[in-house]
């Protein structure tokens, strides 16, 4: 079972990664759900640990939809990062109808080459989550966040079960949004993911509580057994 780890800074990755993560997603501002984390974070983070750690190109908080010349720069974010070490990159975004925005995401994965491009929550945001999962396949995406559509993983698990079964040749499904070493168990039951995203968070805070990484991982690691 694997773990993922979103962090908001260099320390919360580092404790993710000494807590028991199996990887880490790095992004700056929790409040904004995530952007574009500055490079010298990258270079610090993944000189530290061996953990792949992937990041997240975000270019603004305002919704899920971006300009070409965001767009442009968001691929240029993507060589940065990947250049600076990252194992992947975490992006999401939908076109004015509520569609993926495939065309950005093709051009985005043919700049990542070989690094898989992750799509992020902005997916349960999308008109249709069944029609946004096959964009995803259809443009090379090689793994999704995603709630089920619904406020968080347990209240989309059922989604989330037809998803990860439907998709499982073609991409992989990993339910994140509100994952907590409380209701892991019953989000892995219900869903049959094998990997899943947890900010792991201190109450009222963007920093990652090494408790809770070492609760979801002995929680994870007792299904696995």
């Amino acid at each position: 079972m694997l773990l993922e780890i979103a962090a908001f800074d260099p320390d919360s990755a580092l404790t993710a990664a000494r807590a028991g993560a199996d990887r880490v997603e790095l992004c700056r501002d929790a409040s904004a759900g995530g952007l574009t984390p500055p490079l010298d974070w990258v270079r610090e983070v993944t000189e530290a640990t061996d953990l792949p750690v992937v990041v997240m190109v975000r270019a603004h908080a305002d919704g899920w939809t971006f300009s070409p010349t965001e767009h442009a720069a968001m691929r240029e974010d993507a060589r940065r990062v990947l250049d600076a070490g990252a194992a992947g990159i975490v992006w999401g975004a939908l076109d004015r109808t509520g569609r993926i925005a495939s065309d950005a995401l093709r051009a985005l994965v043919e700049t990542a080459g070989p690094s898989p491009v992750i799509v992020h929550r902005a997916v349960d945001a999308a008109r249709d989550l069944d029609e946004a999962m096959d964009a995803l396949v259809a443009c090379g995406a090689r793994r999704v966040l995603t709630s089920g559509g619904t406020a968080n993983a347990l209240a989309g698990a059922d989604r989330l079960a037809h998803l990860i079964e439907r998709l499982a040749a073609d991409l992989a499904v990993m339910p994140g949004g509100g994952v907590r070493a409380s209701n892991v168990t019953e989000v892995v039951r219900r869903t049959g993911a094998r990997e899943v995203h947890s900010g792991a968070s201190l109450p009222g805070s963007g920093h990652v509580d090494a408790s809770e990484v070492r609760r979801l991982r002995a929680v994870l690691d007792a299904l696995r057994a």
